[in-house]
């Protein structure tokens, strides 16, 4: 078997610039309504390099946090799927939106925080990551509320005091 080596870009970039140009020379124009593609088809064998080493596996249980998935649900749909610290929707194909939300107070140990409609808020995957990371303080007052949702101070305080780094 021969040995696989790695060509550069540009090298795979001419080839497919080629093949591009002999397609484009097949077009025939048959009448100004109907153009017939005749498509050339090259088969490649797959090549493995020789020195590819399988990862070793192991076995592990991992323990995780159910969610209430219908809570997060209905945070999101209270907030009509607005970021509540910028005010920014997502919108995706259709008519369907995309956001997410976040626990004020982390589940996880160290921070045992609840899973309540209280402990969370409905935000934008960039405000998402800055509060996870604690990069970002959060401002009670500024944060846009809807009714029916109340977030708890407590958690507030808590993510300001112990998870924002300044």
């Amino acid at each position: 078997m021969e040995s696989f080596k790695w060509k550069s870009a540009s090298y795979y970039l001419g080839k497919i610039t080629k093949i591009n140009t002999k397609h484009r020379k097949k077009l025939t124009n048959k009448s100004s309504s109907n153009i017939n593609i005749q498509k050339e088809r090259k088969e490649f064998p797959i090549q493995t390099p020789i020195d590819l080493e399988v990862p070793d596996r192991e076995n592990i249980k991992i323990s995780r946090i159910i969610r209430d998935t219908q809570l997060s649900w209905k945070v999101k749909e209270l907030n009509d799927f607005k970021c509540q610290i910028c005010g920014y929707v997502i919108y995706l194909q259709g008519k369907n939106k995309y956001c997410e939300v976040h626990h004020i107070k982390p589940l996880g140990q160290p921070h045992n925080g609840y899973d309540v409609i209280e402990n969370m808020i409905c935000v934008c995957p960039n405000h998402h990551a800055m509060l996870d990371y604690g990069a970002i303080k959060i401002i009670f007052e500024k944060l846009i509320m809807k009714r029916g949702h109340k977030i708890s101070k407590e958690f507030i305080d808590y993510h300001n005091k112990d998870i924002f780094k300044a």
